[in-house]
């Protein structure tokens, strides 16, 4: 129970989060030093689903530090990118095996890139939506609606609306909200 929105606007990306975790029919705020959205190197980084998750990507990972100059960017997020997600995750005991599918522990991620926008699935799919600004977790229609309504804004002003919008109407979602870069 999460939204996470990223906008990108002349090539810079905006990321930004809701800060509720929740347990069951409660919902729990979350401290300040643990941000759903957070830097990775050259990455804006934001996760949604199991903390475990959340925890394991903020503290255990990190991102391949060659992007060979001749692998596009959508191929160096889907497989070196993923491929370094995926090995640790296993080491942490995140990732499982079920009916032949590996799966990252049911959460979805979004990393920002290079001016672009990618969603990593539960499945470790990468999907790159025509757009310029993506949305995940429980929250994300309500996002999607605002992101739609409000392409001529500022970045940060629509990430902070759609958080609004979302946090209104998805009983998983509540601020402070998180917005990158500060």
């Amino acid at each position: 129970m999460t939204c996470i929105v990223g906008v990108v606007e002349n090539g810079t990306i905006y990321m930004g989060s809701d800060s509720q975790v929740t347990c069951g029919w409660a919902k729990y705020p979350l401290a300040d030093s643990m941000p759903k959205v957070f830097c990775k190197g050259e990455m804006l980084i934001g996760a949604c689903g199991q903390m475990r998750a959340n925890n394991v990507l903020r503290h255990n990972f990190t991102p391949p530090p060659h992007h060979p100059a001749e692998t596009e960017d959508v191929t160096y997020i889907a497989l070196h990118v993923v491929d370094a997600l995926r090995e640790t995750f296993k080491a942490a005991g995140v990732a499982k095996i079920s009916e032949s599918v590996e799966q990252n522990g049911e959460s979805t991620f979004m990393i920002g890139y290079r001016g672009k926008l990618y969603k990593i699935a539960h499945d470790w799919a990468t999907v790159q939506i025509a757009a310029p600004y993506l949305a995940i977790g429980s929250g994300q229609e309500y996002a999607y609606g605002v992101l739609f309504a409000t392409e001529k804004k500022n970045p940060r002003n629509r990430i902070t609306t759609a958080l609004e919008a979302a946090s209104t109407f998805d009983i998983g979602c509540s601020g402070p909200y998180v917005i990158l870069p500060e």
